[in-house]
């Protein structure tokens, strides 16, 4: 069942270091699920992440992100129909 977001972008996580320390308060987070059970928000997701990793490949501090995202995220677009 898809369930309608009327709400729009609202603050529904709360983001924190792996080994628990607060982030910067004034950080803005946006989180993506790859996969999502709904195909919108799944779809739109890995297109997301897609774009960063073409993006972060082009600079050195951030190549492997981009590498390793680009390779997450094409996974995720090929198993697309088997979730």
């Amino acid at each position: 069942m898809i369930v309608p977001t009327p709400r729009g972008l609202y603050q529904r996580y709360a983001i924190q270091h792996a080994d628990g320390t607060q982030c910067d308060p004034d950080a803005v987070y946006f989180v993506l699920r790859l996969n999502s059970t709904d195909l919108a928000h799944r779809d739109a997701s890995i297109a997301a992440a897609e774009a960063y990793a073409a993006v972060a490949k082009e600079y050195h501090h951030l190549r492997q992100v981009g590498i390793d995202l680009e390779k997450i995220a094409l996974d995720f677009a090929e198993n697309r129909e088997l979730s």
